[in-house]
C-alpha cells in the first residue's frame, strides 16, 4: 500500500511512505513503523518530511496511513469513517506511545532471562534497549544501578552472577563486559581441561 498524493504531484515508492518530488528536492526514505520503536521519534521524523515535501493534510494521512505495518497497521480498522491525521496519531499514540508502554517495558526488563544458548552480547543489547525505554527521564546514577542489578539477574547463572558481583561493576555496560570476559575465560577452560586430564 503506497501512500495517496496529489494527483499532479511526481511519486516515488519507498520501503516506508512515498516521498512527494518538488522541483531538484533530493528523495527521502523513511521506514515502515511497526509498533515495536518509538512512536514519538517516528512522529517527529514523519512530521519532519511531511512539513518539508509541504504535504497537504490529506496528503500527510495517506501517507501515515501507508507508512503503517504489522500490528501498527490494525488499528487502521478501528478509525472512523472521515478520520484525520489528528485521530490516527491519537489512536497510535494510545498504542504504542512511551507513556502508555512504560509499566510493560519495566515488566519484561525485570523478567527478563537469557536463555538457553543465547549470547552475552544479545542479552546486552536487549536490555540496554528495555533499560531506555523502560526509564526515560530517570537520572544516569539510577540507571545505571538498575542496570547492573537487573542485568546481573539476568544472566540466569548463579556462579556468573556471584563472579560478575565481585568486580563491582558501577553500569550496564561494565557488568556486561565482565560477564563476557568470565563467560570466554570459563569456555576456554572446560575446552582445555579433557588435554590436561589426558
Amino acid at each position: 500500500m503506497v501512500g495517496i498524493l496529489s494527483p499532479s504531484a511526481p511519486q516515488v515508492q519507498t520501503d516506508g511512505v512515498v516521498a512527494e518530488l518538488k522541483g531538484q528536492r533530493p528523495l527521502f526514505k523513511i521506514d515502515k513503523y511497526n509498533g515495536t520503536t518509538s512512536w514519538e521519534t517516528y512522529l517527529l521524523q514523519f512530521k519532519q518530511l511531511a512539513a518539508y515535501l509541504q504535504w497537504s493534510e490529506r496528503d500527510t494521512f495517506y501517507n501515515m496511513c501507508a507508512s503503517l505495518a504489522g500490528p501498527a497497521a490494525r488499528v487502521l480498522g478501528e478509525l472512523p469513517q472521515g478520520a484525520t491525521t489528528v485521530d490516527l496519531e491519537l489512536l497510535l499514540r494510545v498504542r504504542f506511545g512511551t507513556e502508555q508502554q512504560t509499566a510493560r517495558y519495566q515488566a519484561k526488563l525485570h523478567a527478563r532471562r537469557r536463555e538457553p544458548g543465547e549470547s552475552l552480547q544479545t542479552l546486552y543489547q536487549e536490555m540496554s534497549h528495555l533499560l531506555q525505554l523502560a526509564y526515560a527521564g530517570e537520572g544516569e546514577r539510577f540507571i545505571s544501578r538498575l542496570g547492573v542489578d537487573t542485568f546481573i539477574t539476568a544472566l540466569n547463572d548463579r556462579e556468573l552472577e556471584y563472579e560478575v558481583l565481585k568486580l563491582a561493576p558501577v553500569t550496564l555496560e561494565e557488568a556486561a563486559n565482565h560477564a563476557m570476559r568470565l563467560d570466554a575465560l570459563a569456555k576456554s577452560l572446560d575446552t582445555r581441561a579433557p588435554t590436561a586430564q589426558g
